[in-house]
């Protein structure tokens, strides 16, 4: 249930149809590939098991001082795999809601406050930090980092 919670997947949408106009071609298709081997993710693939630490400590530590120079280390992106239990408060995090009068449910990157705790992934809360100054009232974090993990692997055939 928690990585269902904070996952929000991608979509992508057209608001205006038939008018030529300017645009600037993006390759989001190679996203996901590329945040996949930038934060060593193959390892938690292939596990038969994986372990989960507590690390709300380091990942409060890690959100309190994060800015754009320490992103620009890739090396610290394969720490960030981790689950943040989150209070939001005037926090930007993604949100699925219904948006205008249109039934389909979507995501947005909105100012959100909440009285319920929620899920999300640590480079979410790291976003918002970024996006606002402020950093997210952490509760709880569910750590998959892979220097914390006790990977246990299958194996070949």
């Amino acid at each position: 249930m928690i990585c269902q919670q904070q996952s929000c997947g991608g979509r992508s949408e057209v608001r205006i149809r038939k008018k030529p106009v300017k645009v600037r071609y993006m390759d989001f298709t190679s996203m996901y590939p590329a945040l996949f081997q930038l934060m060593k993710l193959w390892s938690l693939l292939i596990a038969e098991r994986i372990e989960s630490v507590d690390a709300t400590k380091e990942v409060r530590r890690l959100v309190d001082n994060v800015n754009l120079e320490t992103l620009r280390n890739s090396d610290i992106w394969k720490d960030m795999v981790a689950i943040v239990l989150t209070q939001p408060d005037g926090d930007v995090l993604p949100v699925r809601t219904h948006y205008g009068d249109k039934q389909a449910y979507n995501i947005g990157i909105n100012y959100l406050t909440s009285k319920r705790p929620l899920w999300y992934a640590l480079p979410d809360v790291i976003a918002s930090k970024l996006l606002t100054g402020k950093t997210p009232k952490i509760l709880r974090v569910t750590s998959l980092f892979l220097k914390a993990f006790n990977l246990v692997f299958r194996q070949p055939r």
